[in-house]
């Protein structure tokens, strides 16, 4: 196993296995994934190093990210925590288990729910050979524990005004007049429609 790999910013050494994140996207149902490459990407929608996901505005997504676990995870970590704040955003990491260090008690103890996984993951090479040739022999498991950090979405508030046939209402008046609003959420965001 090389551990240099282990740690570097760019590759496709260490990429989620599929069933793995299959099983997470069934709860979650994820929208982006904004730390990937065109080989390793879990979504439709996703950033690659070139366009940097820490740069990007994630607001509105269902994010899974799976972090580079160089110097640069602390980033990854203040990037996730900061994003769920945003309306309708949900973020997952799945991150090495190290809950001693800054970025753990900064940005996740007592503000994420935490997952901690039994076992060793064991991380797909999508560019080795024997791995495009579907041999998984010569994988093992991570030298250290993962664990799942998960910032759920916020609700959203509802707008202070609300437009019904061209006139623009505020909730109160349009309760006062006896407009009833129904507010929903999907996949696509948080919409609100009338009930007549």
């Amino acid at each position: 196993m090389d551990r240099k790999l282990m740690f570097s910013s760019y590759n496709n050494a260490w990429c989620t296995p599929q069933p793995f994140f299959d099983e997470l996207n069934k709860e979650f149902n994820f929208t982006l994934d904004p730390c990937a490459t065109p080989t390793s990407a879990k979504c439709k929608k996703f950033y690659t190093p070139t366009e940097d996901g820490l740069v990007q505005d994630w607001g509105g997504e269902t994010v899974f990210v799976n972090p580079p676990y160089g110097r640069q995870i602390k980033k990854w970590v203040k990037k996730c925590y900061e994003e769920s704040q945003k309306p309708n955003t949900s973020v997952v990491i799945l991150m090495p288990s190290r809950t001693d260090t800054s970025y753990f008690h900064d940005y996740i103890y007592s503000k994420a729910e935490v997952r901690f996984i039994r076992g060793r993951i064991t991380f797909w090479d999508m560019d080795s050979e024997k791995f495009k040739q579907g041999d998984f022999s010569g994988m093992t498991p991570a030298p250290f524990p993962s664990m799942l950090v998960i910032y759920r979405s916020k609700e959203v508030q509802m707008p202070p005004k609300i437009t019904y046939k061209g006139k623009s209402y505020t909730i109160e008046h349009a309760l006062d007049v006896g407009l009833i609003i129904l507010w929903y959420k999907d996949k696509e965001g948080c919409h609100y429609r009338w009930v007549i």
